[in-house]
């Protein structure tokens, strides 16, 4: 854990990612159990059916780019 860094908008957020790493597992179960953990704590914030961006470094080094933002429709769709 002491090689890590988390960072989060509520304490409850970072605890979960901190176990996860204490328990033994890596920097990607980790970011999970802080956006599952994020979605209670700060629920203002985000949600299930947010989007966002996550970016990871792999141990070949090599930055990677999840990028699961919402598109929002161009137009306006009018009710039947």
């Amino acid at each position: 854990v002491d090689k890590n860094i988390i960072a989060a908008g509520d304490k409850t957020t970072v605890e979960a990612a901190k176990e996860i790493l204490w328990l033994g597992g890596n920097a990607y179960d980790a970011a999970v159990a802080a956006v599952f953990t994020s979605m209670t704590a700060e629920p203002a914030l985000t949600g299930p059916g947010g989007g966002g961006h996550f970016m990871a470094y792999p141990a070949d080094g090599r930055a990677v780019l999840f990028d699961f933002f919402v598109d929002m429709p161009s137009g306006v769709i009018e009710p039947n």
